[in-house]
Protein backbone atom coordinates (compact mmCIF):
# COMPACT_ATOMS: atom_id res chain seq x y z
CA UNK A 1 0.00 0.00 0.00
CA UNK A 2 2.75 2.41 1.15
CA UNK A 3 4.85 1.68 -2.49
CA UNK A 4 1.43 2.11 -4.25
CA UNK A 5 0.78 5.86 -2.80
CA UNK A 6 4.52 6.85 -3.43
CA UNK A 7 4.20 5.76 -6.91
CA UNK A 8 0.88 7.48 -7.36
CA UNK A 9 1.98 10.54 -5.71
CA UNK A 10 5.55 10.85 -8.02
CA UNK A 11 3.37 10.23 -10.86
CA UNK A 12 0.94 13.11 -9.96
CA UNK A 13 3.84 15.02 -9.45
CA UNK A 14 5.11 14.40 -13.02
CA UNK A 15 2.08 15.20 -14.35
CA UNK A 16 1.85 18.76 -12.92
CA UNK A 17 5.70 19.13 -13.69
CA UNK A 18 4.78 18.55 -17.97
CA UNK A 19 1.58 20.44 -17.01
CA UNK A 20 2.96 23.04 -16.04
CA UNK A 21 5.95 23.34 -18.48
CA UNK A 22 6.03 26.26 -20.76
CA UNK A 23 6.34 25.34 -24.52
CA UNK A 24 8.50 28.58 -24.68
CA UNK A 25 9.01 31.85 -22.85
CA UNK A 26 6.46 34.75 -24.21
CA UNK A 27 6.61 38.48 -24.62
CA UNK A 28 2.79 38.79 -23.46
CA UNK A 29 2.31 39.14 -20.28
CA UNK A 30 -1.12 37.20 -20.38
CA UNK A 31 -0.29 34.14 -21.32
CA UNK A 32 2.98 34.19 -18.96
CA UNK A 33 0.36 34.95 -16.33
CA UNK A 34 -1.54 31.24 -17.24
CA UNK A 35 2.28 30.12 -17.79
CA UNK A 36 2.11 30.10 -21.39
CA UNK A 37 1.39 27.98 -24.18
CA UNK A 38 1.87 24.33 -23.06
CA UNK A 39 1.84 20.83 -24.50
CA UNK A 40 -1.56 19.04 -25.10
CA UNK A 41 -3.50 22.30 -24.47
CA UNK A 42 -6.52 23.49 -26.31
CA UNK A 43 -6.38 26.85 -26.23
CA UNK A 44 -8.89 29.66 -27.66
CA UNK A 45 -8.43 33.46 -29.18
CA UNK A 46 -11.52 35.23 -30.25
CA UNK A 47 -12.51 38.62 -31.46
CA UNK A 48 -14.86 40.24 -34.11
CA UNK A 49 -14.03 40.66 -37.32
CA UNK A 50 -10.80 42.75 -38.17
CA UNK A 51 -10.04 43.03 -34.48
CA UNK A 52 -6.43 42.15 -34.97
CA UNK A 53 -6.71 39.04 -33.63
CA UNK A 54 -4.59 36.78 -36.49
CA UNK A 55 -2.46 39.68 -35.87
CA UNK A 56 -1.78 38.75 -32.51
CA UNK A 57 -1.55 35.01 -33.37
CA UNK A 58 1.16 35.84 -35.36
CA UNK A 59 3.37 37.00 -32.86
CA UNK A 60 2.71 34.41 -31.11
CA UNK A 61 3.79 32.22 -33.38
CA UNK A 62 6.93 34.28 -33.77
CA UNK A 63 7.44 33.55 -30.45
CA UNK A 64 6.95 30.03 -30.40
CA UNK A 65 8.95 29.16 -33.67
CA UNK A 66 12.37 30.61 -31.80
CA UNK A 67 12.70 26.83 -30.33
CA UNK A 68 9.75 24.92 -31.63
CA UNK A 69 8.35 23.54 -34.91
CA UNK A 70 5.11 25.47 -35.78
CA UNK A 71 2.25 24.45 -37.63
CA UNK A 72 -0.16 27.04 -38.77
CA UNK A 73 -3.44 25.69 -40.46
CA UNK A 74 -5.44 28.55 -42.61
CA UNK A 75 -9.01 28.36 -43.28
CA UNK A 76 -8.56 32.43 -44.44
CA UNK A 77 -5.41 33.48 -45.16
CA UNK A 78 -2.85 32.25 -48.24
CA UNK A 79 0.45 31.39 -46.82
CA UNK A 80 2.40 33.17 -48.94
CA UNK A 81 0.47 36.33 -47.17
CA UNK A 82 0.87 34.80 -44.01
CA UNK A 83 4.55 33.92 -44.37
CA UNK A 84 5.59 37.67 -45.51
CA UNK A 85 3.85 39.45 -42.73
CA UNK A 86 5.86 36.75 -40.27
CA UNK A 87 9.15 37.35 -42.31
CA UNK A 88 8.40 41.14 -41.59
CA UNK A 89 8.36 40.28 -37.77
CA UNK A 90 11.35 38.37 -38.03
CA UNK A 91 9.68 34.99 -37.23
CA UNK A 92 12.35 32.06 -37.77
CA UNK A 93 10.60 30.72 -40.58
CA UNK A 94 12.74 27.54 -41.12
CA UNK A 95 10.33 26.28 -37.75
CA UNK A 96 7.10 27.44 -39.50
CA UNK A 97 4.88 25.33 -41.89
CA UNK A 98 1.52 25.89 -42.97
CA UNK A 99 -1.50 23.81 -44.55
CA UNK A 100 -4.04 25.99 -46.48
CA UNK A 101 -7.25 24.11 -46.24
CA UNK A 102 -8.81 24.92 -49.62
CA UNK A 103 -6.35 22.68 -50.65
CA UNK A 104 -8.12 19.64 -49.08
CA UNK A 105 -10.87 18.37 -51.32
CA UNK A 106 -13.67 17.91 -48.09
CA UNK A 107 -16.49 17.07 -51.32
CA UNK A 108 -18.35 14.22 -50.64
CA UNK A 109 -17.37 12.87 -47.14
CA UNK A 110 -19.78 13.30 -44.28
CA UNK A 111 -18.32 15.07 -40.91
CA UNK A 112 -16.58 12.10 -39.64
CA UNK A 113 -14.82 11.23 -42.81
CA UNK A 114 -13.38 14.93 -43.09
CA UNK A 115 -12.59 15.47 -39.73
CA UNK A 116 -10.30 12.25 -40.19
CA UNK A 117 -8.98 13.85 -42.98
CA UNK A 118 -7.83 17.30 -41.51
CA UNK A 119 -6.31 15.74 -38.02
CA UNK A 120 -4.60 13.31 -40.66
CA UNK A 121 -1.61 15.87 -41.52
CA UNK A 122 -1.76 17.28 -38.10
CA UNK A 123 -0.60 13.83 -36.78
CA UNK A 124 2.10 13.33 -39.52
CA UNK A 125 3.24 17.10 -38.72
CA UNK A 126 6.86 17.30 -36.46
CA UNK A 127 5.21 20.33 -34.98
CA UNK A 128 4.39 20.42 -31.52
CA UNK A 129 2.34 23.42 -31.59
CA UNK A 130 -1.05 24.23 -33.93
CA UNK A 131 -2.18 27.72 -34.96
CA UNK A 132 -5.78 26.68 -36.38
CA UNK A 133 -6.83 30.11 -37.99
CA UNK A 134 -9.51 30.56 -38.13
CA UNK A 135 -11.64 27.30 -36.40
CA UNK A 136 -15.17 29.18 -37.33
CA UNK A 137 -14.63 29.87 -41.21
CA UNK A 138 -13.32 26.22 -42.00
CA UNK A 139 -14.81 24.23 -44.19
CA UNK A 140 -15.88 21.78 -41.90
CA UNK A 141 -16.99 24.23 -39.07
CA UNK A 142 -19.48 25.84 -41.48
CA UNK A 143 -21.02 22.98 -43.79
CA UNK A 144 -22.00 20.41 -41.30
CA UNK A 145 -23.80 22.87 -39.37
CA UNK A 146 -24.23 22.75 -35.15
CA UNK A 147 -23.31 18.90 -34.80
CA UNK A 148 -20.69 18.75 -37.07
CA UNK A 149 -18.90 21.99 -35.41
CA UNK A 150 -19.83 20.03 -31.86
CA UNK A 151 -17.67 16.82 -33.18
CA UNK A 152 -14.52 19.21 -34.74
CA UNK A 153 -14.26 20.74 -31.22
CA UNK A 154 -13.75 17.44 -29.62
CA UNK A 155 -12.16 15.83 -31.97
CA UNK A 156 -9.34 18.33 -31.39
CA UNK A 157 -10.00 18.39 -27.94
CA UNK A 158 -9.19 14.63 -28.47
CA UNK A 159 -6.28 15.28 -30.43
CA UNK A 160 -4.66 17.42 -27.97
CA UNK A 161 -4.52 14.60 -25.56
CA UNK A 162 -3.93 11.55 -27.43
CA UNK A 163 -0.91 13.37 -29.49
CA UNK A 164 0.37 15.73 -26.63
CA UNK A 165 0.63 18.61 -28.99
CA UNK A 166 -0.80 22.08 -28.48
CA UNK A 167 -3.78 23.37 -30.63
CA UNK A 168 -4.45 27.25 -30.72
CA UNK A 169 -7.36 28.25 -32.63
CA UNK A 170 -8.66 31.71 -33.74
CA UNK A 171 -12.46 32.34 -33.65
CA UNK A 172 -15.02 34.87 -34.57
CA UNK A 173 -17.80 36.50 -32.96
CA UNK A 174 -21.09 36.35 -33.52
CA UNK A 175 -22.06 38.83 -36.32
CA UNK A 176 -23.31 41.41 -35.19
CA UNK A 177 -21.48 41.61 -32.22
CA UNK A 178 -20.37 45.33 -31.63
CA UNK A 179 -16.72 46.27 -30.24
CA UNK A 180 -17.53 49.58 -29.03
CA UNK A 181 -21.21 47.63 -27.24
CA UNK A 182 -22.07 48.04 -23.66
CA UNK A 183 -20.38 45.35 -22.37
CA UNK A 184 -16.97 43.08 -22.45
CA UNK A 185 -17.44 40.21 -24.50
CA UNK A 186 -17.52 36.74 -23.13
CA UNK A 187 -17.24 33.16 -24.32
CA UNK A 188 -21.44 33.23 -25.15
CA UNK A 189 -20.44 35.72 -27.70
CA UNK A 190 -18.65 33.06 -29.94
CA UNK A 191 -19.99 32.06 -33.60
CA UNK A 192 -21.20 28.54 -33.58
CA UNK A 193 -21.44 25.89 -31.06
CA UNK A 194 -20.69 27.07 -27.73
CA UNK A 195 -18.47 24.04 -27.07
CA UNK A 196 -14.93 25.75 -28.50
CA UNK A 197 -15.28 27.88 -25.53
CA UNK A 198 -16.56 25.00 -22.91
CA UNK A 199 -14.15 22.60 -23.80
CA UNK A 200 -11.03 25.15 -24.47
CA UNK A 201 -8.79 24.98 -21.51
CA UNK A 202 -7.64 28.53 -21.85
CA UNK A 203 -9.41 30.99 -23.93
CA UNK A 204 -8.98 34.28 -24.64
CA UNK A 205 -11.25 37.45 -25.96
CA UNK A 206 -9.56 40.26 -27.74
CA UNK A 207 -11.89 43.75 -28.11
CA UNK A 208 -10.31 47.00 -29.29
CA UNK A 209 -12.34 49.75 -28.19
CA UNK A 210 -12.72 53.34 -29.55
CA UNK A 211 -12.13 56.14 -27.66
CA UNK A 212 -12.21 59.58 -30.23
CA UNK A 213 -9.25 58.70 -32.27
CA UNK A 214 -7.39 55.67 -30.40
CA UNK A 215 -8.10 52.36 -30.05
CA UNK A 216 -7.35 50.24 -27.06
CA UNK A 217 -7.33 46.96 -27.74
CA UNK A 218 -8.05 45.29 -24.67
CA UNK A 219 -7.71 41.41 -24.11
CA UNK A 220 -9.05 39.49 -21.27
CA UNK A 221 -8.58 36.17 -20.29
CA UNK A 222 -11.82 34.58 -19.82
CA UNK A 223 -11.07 31.34 -18.77
CA UNK A 224 -7.82 29.79 -17.15
CA UNK A 225 -8.46 25.78 -16.51
CA UNK A 226 -6.00 24.96 -13.62
CA UNK A 227 -5.48 28.07 -11.92
CA UNK A 228 -7.91 29.39 -9.35
CA UNK A 229 -6.24 32.69 -9.53
CA UNK A 230 -4.49 34.91 -11.52
CA UNK A 231 -2.96 38.08 -10.62
CA UNK A 232 -4.48 40.04 -13.33
CA UNK A 233 -7.00 39.73 -15.86
CA UNK A 234 -7.23 42.45 -18.48
CA UNK A 235 -4.46 43.54 -20.76
CA UNK A 236 -3.91 46.41 -23.13
CA UNK A 237 -2.16 45.05 -26.13
CA UNK A 238 0.68 47.23 -27.27
CA UNK A 239 -0.20 47.17 -30.99
CA UNK A 240 3.08 49.65 -33.02
CA UNK A 241 5.07 48.89 -36.57
CA UNK A 242 2.13 46.62 -37.83
CA UNK A 243 2.23 44.02 -35.13
CA UNK A 244 1.47 43.02 -31.41
CA UNK A 245 5.00 43.59 -29.38
CA UNK A 246 3.99 44.31 -25.76
CA UNK A 247 0.76 43.91 -23.37
CA UNK A 248 -0.08 45.53 -20.09
CA UNK A 249 -1.79 44.31 -17.25
CA UNK A 250 -4.76 47.39 -16.25
CA UNK A 251 -7.29 46.96 -13.57
CA UNK A 252 -11.39 46.85 -14.25
CA UNK A 253 -11.90 50.20 -13.15
CA UNK A 254 -9.70 51.63 -16.42
CA UNK A 255 -11.93 49.27 -18.48
CA UNK A 256 -14.87 50.78 -17.35
CA UNK A 257 -13.37 54.42 -17.50
CA UNK A 258 -12.07 53.49 -21.27
CA UNK A 259 -15.99 51.99 -21.78
CA UNK A 260 -17.54 55.65 -20.91
CA UNK A 261 -15.93 57.20 -23.03
CA UNK A 262 -15.87 54.72 -26.37
CA UNK A 263 -17.26 56.04 -29.04
CA UNK A 264 -21.06 54.72 -30.15
CA UNK A 265 -23.43 55.89 -32.51
CA UNK A 266 -26.26 58.48 -31.21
Amino acid sequence: MIEKTATNKAEIKARRAQHNKQVYNSRFGFLNETQGVRPASFIGLMGTAGSGKSTLVKSIVSDCAVNESVLCYLTEEKSEDYEMHLHFIGAKMENISFIEENETSFNGLDVDAGIALLLEPLFMSDAKLIFFDNITTSILYEKFGYKGQCKLISALRAFCNDSGKTVFFVAHCKKGSDNNGHRLFTGDDIRGTYQAFQQAEYFYILQPVNVKDRIFPLLQIAKHRFHDEITSKFYLMGYYDRQYKSDMAIGFEKIKEIFKKRNVLK
